[in-house]
């Protein structure tokens, strides 16, 4: 289900910034990555804000119907979703040691991945629940509470006392990793 199905049907739908779970992306390469897009920002003489964001009880709290009706979109076979069901028993949550929900808890945030970096092509980095966003000095309260609204439609909570804003020139630690 999830080498043959899963991983191959959803791994190509998210950014390629999203790094949990996927295959040749851990944290050295996120690390890597975000290193370089702050510092081509730096380079330009950019003034920018780093938000990051966490999702409260991000696995505890995906609800199983929202999941399998955007899975419905890409998967036809109701024995597959059957069996894909299957290993969620509760309406709401995935259980966080289950193989099979690693990769759609990587991918169930994807539509707001893709509004950040596609339609406002800006850059956006994400570890299964821990986002960041690099915008635009002045414009984080907008871009806070658009990442809060877009979360809500998913039924994710993203409180205020879970988002830190850091200045480009300011160290912060995102996923742990620590970013001079």
């Amino acid at each position: 289900l999830c080498d043959y199905l899963i991983r191959p049907l959803l791994e190509p739908k998210m950014i390629s910034t999203s790094y949990a779970s996927l295959q040749w992306r851990g944290t050295t390469k996120m690390h890597e990555d975000i290193c370089e897009a702050l510092n081509r920002k730096i380079r330009h003489g950019e003034a920018f804000s780093i938000i990051l964001f966490d999702d409260r009880n991000y696995f505890g709290s995906i609800v199983i119907g929202i999941l399998m009706e955007q899975l419905s979109r890409y998967i036809s076979d109701a024995r597959i979703l059957d069996l894909f069901r299957s290993f969620c028993p509760d309406e709401i949550g995935l259980s966080l040691g289950n193989e099979v929900s690693q990769i759609p808890a990587s991918w169930f945030p994807s539509k707001i991945d893709h509004l950040f970096k596609d339609y406002l092509g800006l850059p956006i980095f994400r570890y299964m629940d821990d986002t960041l966003l690099v915008c635009e000095q002045g414009k984080e309260e907008s871009m806070i509470k658009l990442f809060q609204r877009q979360s809500e439609k998913l039924h994710l909570s993203c409180p205020d006392e879970k988002i830190h804003v850091y200045r480009s020139k300011e160290n912060f630690r995102f996923c742990k990793e620590l970013f001079v």
